[in-house]
C-alpha cells in the first residue's frame, strides 16, 4: 500500500511543469522509412502501408526471413468480419505529417450509413494492445453490427487506430514515433472531414485494451475537449519503475519524472475539474488477469478518492483475454459512450433520435 501511494504521490507532483500542448520535433526527427526488413515481410503478409514502430529493431528479421521465427504481428492482416458476404469493416490510409509518411486505418459504419445522406454519427477510437496494429481487433465490430441492426444499439463509428505496436499511444522523447500526436492532431480532424461525423467532443468516445487500454485513458485524460467517454478494457496501468511496462519506458527515455507524468494517475488528479462531472469514464478488467488487476483496482481507488464519477467492474472469468472481455461487454462499453454521448449533447444514446443536419461528405 505505501508503494501505491508513493506512486500517487509522486505522479501528483511530477506533473506540475507538463503543458497539455504537444511540442512538434524538428521534421528530421520525425518518422521516416520502416526498415527494409519490415517492408519485405509486409510484402509477403500483403500489409501496407507500413509504418515505421519502436520494435523494430527487437526482432530477429533473418529468422523471420527464413520462417524460423513468427512474422511481427504488426505487418500482418486480418480479414474483415462479414455479414451476407459483405464487409462490415474497410481499410484506408492517410498522410501524417508528423510520421512523414502513410498511416492506416480501419472504419466501421453502421447498418444505414449509406442511405442516411444527412445523418451525422458519433465516433469511437478503438486502441489496440501490444504489437498489434489496425487490424487485430475488427472482429469485434460485428458485435456492433448486430446490436445496432437489432435496435439495442444506436448507431455509431468505430475507428481502429494504429497505435504503432508498442508506442503506448504517446509521442517519444526522440521524435521518431508520434503516435499521440497523429492521433489528435491529424487522424481525428481527417475522420471528421472525410466521414459525416459529430465532428466535436460531445460526439466522441475513445476505447481501447491492454496497452490500447492505458493509451485510451491517457489521451482522454490528457485532452478532456477532445473526448467525452472513455472505456478501457485490462489497462496497462504498471508503475513506470516497474521492468515490465518496458514499452512505455522506452518511449520516454526512461525517464522517470516524464512517465510520471504521462501515466493516466496523474492526468486524472491534474484535470481533475475538467474530467468530473464531463466525462465518461469506464474501467473494465477481468478477475484472473493477475497482472494488470491490482493496478485497475488502484485507479478505480484513486478516482473515487478525488471525487471522479465512474464505472468499475470486474469480468469473471475472464483474464488478460479482450476477445472474451468484448463479447461479454463490448456493447455496454458501446452503450455507455453514447449515454455520454448523449449527456454531453452528442446525441447519440436513441437508434430513431432525428438526425443531426449538416454538409454531407
Amino acid at each position: 500500500m505505501r508503494k501505491i501511494e508513493a506512486f500517487l504521490q509522486l505522479a501528483g507532483l511530477a506533473i506540475a511543469a507538463n503543458a497539455i500542448a504537444i511540442a512538434s520535433p524538428p521534421a528530421a526527427q520525425r518518422g521516416g522509412s520502416p526498415r527494409t526488413e519490415a517492408l519485405a515481410v509486409a510484402k509477403r503478409t500483403g500489409y501496407s502501408p507500413v509504418v515505421p514502430v519502436p520494435a523494430e529493431d527487437t526482432i530477429d528479421w533473418a529468422a523471420v526471413a527464413n520462417k524460423a521465427a513468427e512474422v511481427p504481428r504488426w505487418l500482418t492482416v486480418k480479414p474483415a468480419p462479414t455479414v451476407n458476404q459483405k464487409a462490415i469493416v474497410t481499410h484506408h490510409a492517410f498522410y501524417s505529417k508528423a510520421m512523414r509518411t502513410e498511416i492506416g486505418y480501419n472504419v466501421f459504419l453502421p447498418p444505414g450509413y449509406q442511405e442516411e445522406k444527412v445523418r451525422r454519427y458519433p465516433v469511437i477510437y478503438w486502441a489496440h494492445g501490444r504489437d498489434g496494429n489496425e487490424y487485430k481487433d475488427i472482429g469485434n465490430a460485428i458485435y456492433a453490427y448486430s446490436a445496432i441492426a437489432a435496435g439495442q444499439l444506436g448507431p455509431l463509428i468505430i475507428v481502429f487506430v494504429n497505435g504503432l505496436a508498442q508506442s503506448c499511444y504517446l509521442d517519444s522523447s526522440d521524435g521518431k514515433y508520434m503516435s499521440e500526436t497523429y492521433i489528435i492532431r491529424e487522424l481525428i480532424p481527417h475522420i471528421d472531414s472525410t466521414y459525416r461525423t459529430i465532428a466535436t467532443r460531445d460526439g466522441r468516445g475513445i476505447s481501447g485494451m491492454s496497452m490500447g487500454g492505458f493509451g485510451c485513458l491517457h489521451l482522454a485524460f490528457k485532452y478532456p475537449e477532445v473526448f467525452s467517454s472513455v472505456v478501457s478494457y485490462g489497462a496497462t496501468l504498471l508503475d513506470p519503475n516497474d521492468e515490465r511496462a518496458r514499452s512505455f519506458r522506452r518511449m520516454l527515455n526512461f525517464d522517470v519524472s516524464e512517465l510520471m507524468a504521462e501515466h493516466p494517475f496523474a492526468l486524472a488528479r491534474k484535470h481533475a475539474d475538467a474530467l468530473r462531472g464531463h466525462m465518461g469514464i469506464r474501467i473494465v478488467c477481468g478477475t484472473r488477469d493477475k497482472t494488470m488487476l491490482p493496478s485497475n483496482r488502484q485507479l478505480h481507488e484513486l478516482l473515487s478518492e478525488i471525487g471522479i464519477d465512474h464505472e468499475y467492474e470486474e469480468l469473471s472469468p475472464y483474464g488478460h483475454d479482450i476477445n472474451g472481455m468484448y463479447a461479454r461487454a463490448g456493447v455496454e462499453g458501446l452503450r455507455f459512450a453514447l449515454v455520454a454521448a448523449d449527456k454531453e449533447g452528442g446525441r447519440g444514446k436513441q437508434p430513431a433520435r432525428t438526425p443531426i443536419q449538416g454538409d454531407v461528405r
